[in-house]
């Protein structure tokens, strides 16, 4: 008896199950047979929709590609822009297949009020990385310190900003920690100072250390040698124990820091060599020694200086800041003056090529003229007599 209550209770469940799937198929047909109307201007719409997105984005990258906003911005604004429209583009989607809009507007405010709850902190980052972006503090490519952290920026997203650092780890930071914290650019002028803390014995000469130490600097062509308030420095900054401590100052561009860094090391130290300057140090020794110390010595001297060419960035026009007036009369005057340069040529070009045919054309007057003057002469002249010899000599024969 329960095999038997079993077997029907599955026969009643797979006709149930077979009935439900014929029924929501016959639905969908139904729905496309007296709505194929709709699903055509879905189809459109659809298309059209995906186009005017892609034409909408390369417009606005267009448009940012000509002002100064940061590209770590562009790309983040690009990116609400894009979502912003799909959001738009899926509601006039719904739309078109009848789905009631308030019904879906509430949902979706329900499922954003969810998930807003859920990703507190998220959503924290994301409003703290459009502050970060929109603020303009750091930028892609520069040297930040943040959270005892150094590093170049290589990306700002929704809820990182990414810091690679000098030996080769990258790092991603909260945006919510980068905006609690303080934050130190090093990048933001394009330049930084290197500092060097160099401590020499107290018998040492000074004056000589510091043209040593002015002539190390000096050598290095990514050394800012004539920018105000940028010129290298030398000077005593403390009185130690040991010795007498100096401050080395001097400034380059940021991507050359290291390099400068490293190289007036190397060299400051091998020109105290060359020059016998101690470099005092804290130590307990307690032995004799007989033998002579050496120093090895480099002997090739600093290398002459080669200037670092910089090349200036081309403006870009503000949409915020920038004035559209002033920007059609500089166009115009630039314009004029291109306009002028090229009629200065092409007038000296014809005036060059209207002295060449007069010059041309006085040569060939005078060739005839000359031509002219020794047909003339040869016209002038008497005709010799002509001698018939033949008749001569029969005459004499005859005799």
């Amino acid at each position: 008896m329960i095999l038997s209550l079993l077997e029907d209770a599955s026969e009643t469940t797979a006709g149930a199950s077979e009935n439900f799937f014929v029924g929501m198929w016959n639905d969908i047909v139904d729905y496309f047979t007296n709505n194929y109307w709709g699903v055509i201007w879905f189809v459109v719409a659809l298309v059209l929709g995906i186009i005017i997105i892609k034409l909408l984005m390369k417009l606005f990258k267009k448009i940012f590609s000509h002002t100064k906003i940061a590209m770590i911005a562009q790309q983040f604004i690009l990116t609400i822009i894009r979502l912003v429209l799909w959001v738009i583009l899926i509601l006039i989607l719904l739309g078109i297949l009848g789905v009631n809009l308030s019904g879906a507007v509430t949902a979706i405010s329900a499922v954003i009020l969810a998930v807003g709850l859920s990703l507190e902190d998220c959503l924290a980052n994301v409003a703290d990385g459009l502050i970060i972006v929109s603020s303009k503090i750091i930028n892609k490519g520069d040297y930040i310190s943040a959270n005892d952290v150094e590093g170049t920026v290589v990306n700002i997203n929704f809820l990182f900003t990414t810091l690679d650092r000098y030996d080769g780890k990258r790092i991603s930071i909260p945006n919510s920690s980068m905006v609690s914290g303080n934050i130190v650019n090093y990048g933001a002028t394009g330049s930084r100072r290197i500092d060097f803390d160099v401590s020499v014995a107290y018998e040492t000469d000074i004056e000589l250390v510091k043209q040593i130490a002015y002539a190390v600097m000096y050598s290095d062509g990514r050394v800012y040698q004539d920018v105000e308030g940028k010129k290298p420095f030398c000077s005593i900054n403390s009185f130690g124990d040991s010795g007498i401590g100096l401050a080395l100052r001097c400034w380059c561009d940021q991507q050359d820091y290291w390099d400068v860094f490293f190289y007036v090391n190397e060299h400051l130290y091998n020109e105290f060599k060359r020059y016998g300057i101690t470099i005092p140090f804290t130590q307990i020794e307690m032995r004799e020694r007989k033998d002579e110390v050496v120093m090895p010595v480099i002997p090739d001297p600093l290398p002459e200086r080669v200037e670092k060419v910089r090349t200036q960035e081309s403006h870009r026009f503000d949409l915020e800041n920038d004035s559209i007036t002033a920007l059609v009369k500089s166009q115009k005057a630039k314009y004029d003056a291109l306009k002028e340069a090229n009629d200065a040529k092409a007038a000296e070009e014809k005036a060059a090529k209207t002295a060449e045919k007069a010059a041309r054309e006085a040569e060939e007057e005078a060739a005839s003229k000359k031509k002219k003057s020794s047909k003339k002469k040869k016209s002038d002249q008497p005709e010799e007599p002509v001698i018939k010899t033949s008749s001569v000599v029969g005459s004499e024969g005859d005799d």
